[in-house]
């Protein structure tokens, strides 16, 4: 299938109900929950470590090559900003980034390859991601084929 243009508006709940299918389901994380502004992707949550400890991560989101980039901007644990659980946070991210093809974690960028996680659930597709804005509550997404 080739996509040769697409808008597409994704409301938070829309995002929240991906997440709950396609989330982190191997790893403790509770409360997991997504968040629009027009500053990024707000994803919180709790990680069980030695006690429950919540989370915010916010991530600037754009058009990069083709695919979705995510960009991580600001992350927060036990409600202050700091490097304490990020490790612990980005490493669980990695793990799960590994059971799907099309997600791919290369430092602080989270890239969401669509034509593939599309062509993995669907038909084979073809599409690049041109432009990415958020307008609280949705996502929306610009595309075209290759």
């Amino acid at each position: 299938m080739d996509i040769e243009l697409l808008r597409l508006r994704l409301h938070e709940q829309d995002l929240n109900r991906l997440v709950r299918i396609w989330g982190p389901n191997d790893h403790p994380i509770e409360e997991l929950a997504i968040r629009l502004s027009p500053e990024g992707i707000h994803v919180s949550g709790e990680y069980p470590f030695f006690m429950n400890v919540p989370f915010e991560t916010v991530w600037k989101v754009h058009a990069r090559d083709g695919n979705l980039a995510t960009e991580l901007l600001r992350y927060k644990a036990l409600g202050i900003s700091g490097n304490i659980f990020r490790s612990a946070i980005m490493k669980l991210i990695a793990d799960s980034a590994k059971q799907y093809p099309w997600l791919s974690l290369q430092g602080d960028l989270l890239f969401v390859d669509v034509a593939q996680a599309v062509s993995a659930e669907t038909v084979p597709t073809r599409i690049r991601i041109s432009h990415v804005t958020i307008e609280p509550p949705y996502l929306i997404l610009s595309a075209g084929m290759e």
